[in-house]
């Protein structure tokens, strides 16, 4: 008997985009080589992922491989992002904040992202929690019309990113002055 969720790595031979996560129990589709698909995420038992692959089965796409990975491999990825909205702008950065909320909402691989203020009513936080770093990067896929906003409505303070960082992150927090990489400790 296993103490929570099992991750997984299913690979299949057609193209899926992240509109297939939520039929597939809120697995991460991410493009893989040759026109496969990488679905990636925790499924809750055996149960859910026999379900999962009876659902590929159902829609026809070939399966290549399915295999448990470590779940530092597919450990949750939690940002906390610290903004100063720029003059004149705060309650159109409110709009796009409200926006990015009900966005992320419809990503199942999205485990939290709420913004927050405090008193200086131009700082704003937004502490997000993904299932893994594909989570991650779906999110800013899949809201990059709206992200590409923000930066002219607030400046970035600092971003603190945790969790297991793969190159990608790793390359994404090197690319960027206020961000900060924390991995695990084991």
């Amino acid at each position: 008997m296993s103490g929570g969720p099992t991750c997984y790595e299913i690979r299949v031979d057609a193209v899926l985009d992240d509109a297939w996560s939520a039929c597939l129990d809120g697995l991460v589709a991410t493009e893989g080589p040759a026109g496969q698909t990488v679905l990636t995420g925790p499924l809750a038992d055996q149960a859910a992922l026999h379900g999962a692959l009876a659902r590929i089965r159902d829609l026809g796409v070939p399966l290549l491989s399915v295999r448990q990975v470590r779940p530092e491999a597919s450990m949750a990825i939690m940002i906390r992002a610290e903004l100063r909205v720029l003059p004149g702008k705060r309650e159109e950065f409110i709009e796009v904040a409200r926006a990015l909320e009900d966005a992320a909402a419809d990503e199942p691989a999205t485990l939290r992202y709420a913004w927050f203020t405090g008193a200086d009513p131009h700082e704003f936080v937004v502490l997000e929690e993904y299932a893994d770093q594909r989570a991650a990067f779906a999110h800013n896929q899949h809201c990059a019309e709206l992200l590409r906003r923000v930066p002219t409505l607030a400046e970035m303070v600092s971003v603190h990113v945790h969790g297991a960082l793969g190159p990608q992150l790793q390359e994404w927090i090197a690319g960027e002055p206020v961000a900060h990489g924390h991995p695990p400790l084991s």
